[in-house]
C-alpha cells in the first residue's frame, strides 16, 4: 500500500513512467505518464497478496484516439475522441524488506473494443517502484 513513482521497462526502454498508489481494500490507480491526458492518463487495477512481500496485479486502462468521433458541440470542429480498446497489464512484484521499493516483471497487452488482441501490442518487461513519502524530495524521482 502507499504512493508510488513506477517505471516499466522493456528491452532497457522506459515505455512509461508515472505515479501510482496502492490501496488498502486491493484496489489501484495509476496515473501515466507517457499517455497524455487526453488519450487517458488515469487506469485502476486490483491487487492480492501471493506471498512472503510478493504481489499480483491486474491492470486495466481505457486508450482513447482524440482525433476520431463526433464533433463537440456548437460548431467548434473539435472531436470529442473514441476509446480505441482496452489494454490489459499483469504484473508480479516483491517488496523489498525495508518497504521502500518494489522489483517485478509485468506483461501488457492491448485488445480492440471487440475484444481482440491487436497484433504487436503485447509488451513483456520489468516494472519497478520507489515508494513516495512526505518527506520524498522531486529529485529523487525524476
Amino acid at each position: 500500500m502507499g504512493f508510488w513513482h513506477f517505471k516499466l521497462v522493456v528491452a532497457g526502454a522506459t515505455v512509461d513512467a508515472g505515479f501510482q498508489q496502492w490501496h488498502s481494500d486491493g484496489t489501484e490507480i495509476m496515473n501515466s505518464g507517457a499517455h497524455p491526458p487526453n488519450t487517458s492518463n488515469f487506469c485502476m487495477g486490483v491487487w492480492e497478496k501471493v506471498g512472503t512481500r510478493e504481489y499480483s496485479l491486474s491492470h486495466f486502462a481505457l486508450p482513447w484516439n482524440p482525433t476520431l468521433g463526433s464533433l463537440y458541440p456548437n460548431n467548434l470542429n473539435i472531436p470529442m475522441g473514441e476509446p480505441v480498446g482496452t489494454v490489459h497489464l499483469t504484473a508480479k512484484v516483491t517488496l523489498a524488506p525495508d518497504g521502500q521499493s518494489f522489483t517485478g516483471t509485468f506483461t501488457q497487452i492491448l485488445y480492440d473494443t471487440s475484444g481482440n488482441q491487436v497484433a504487436g501490442s503485447k509488451q513483456q518487461g520489468t516494472y519497478t517502484g520507489t515508494r513516495i513519502t512526505v518527506n520524498t524530495p522531486l529529485s529523487s524521482i525524476l
